[in-house]
């Protein structure tokens, strides 16, 4: 008897691990801090991979104009999809405000990919918690020469160039269903 109870117990943790939740959709608790607003909708698309989609949007104090991010990425999970170290691979595009002069304000648009090392746990109640680092690299972007960005980290277009690839993290908490 007490080999089919945990016979059972086994088939059973099986099953609830296979039916696991398919779809996430989360945000950055620590870019709401910092005034960046974000999504993440993510679907599992296989035991071990998945795939994201996410949007962020800006607001710059002082500046007529806000910051715009999409980025579309594969998730392939060394235990099961949506639990456990991930590795991420995508796109991501950026429309990030700079000014020419004191008057006139374009956006300067970056293209490019990124790639990701993180965590992410799904827990029972469907409460879901991801962290990654990585790195993204800009194929094209779509200003002249000398342009300054408005923002603390890059003063120059050229500066965009010289570094190669720009270091990224990001941390999500979302639902589970």
């Amino acid at each position: 008897m007490r080999l089919l109870s945990v016979c059972l117990v086994l088939v059973l943790s099986t099953a609830t691990t296979l039916a696991a939740p398919r779809t996430t959709i989360s945000t950055d608790p620590i870019g709401l801090l910092r005034g960046t607003t974000s999504l993440s909708l993510t679907r599992s698309v296989h035991r071990h991979i998945a795939i994201r989609g996410n949007g962020a949007i800006r607001e710059m104090i002082g500046f007529p104009d806000a910051w715009y991010e999409l980025g579309l990425g594969a998730q392939l999970f060394l235990d099961a999809s949506g639990d456990g170290p991930f590795v991420e691979g995508g796109l991501v595009a950026r429309s990030i405000p700079i000014s020419f002069d004191a008057t006139g304000v374009d956006h300067l648009r970056l293209f490019g990919p990124a790639a990701y090392v993180g965590w992410q746990r799904t827990f029972s109640s469907g409460l879901m918690l991801a962290i990654a680092i990585g790195t993204t690299k800009t194929w094209s972007n779509s200003a002249p020469p000398g342009a300054s960005i408005v923002g603390p980290a890059i003063t120059t277009i050229g500066a965009i160039g010289a570094i190669g690839g720009l270091p990224e993290s990001y941390l999500r908490v979302g639902y589970a269903f």
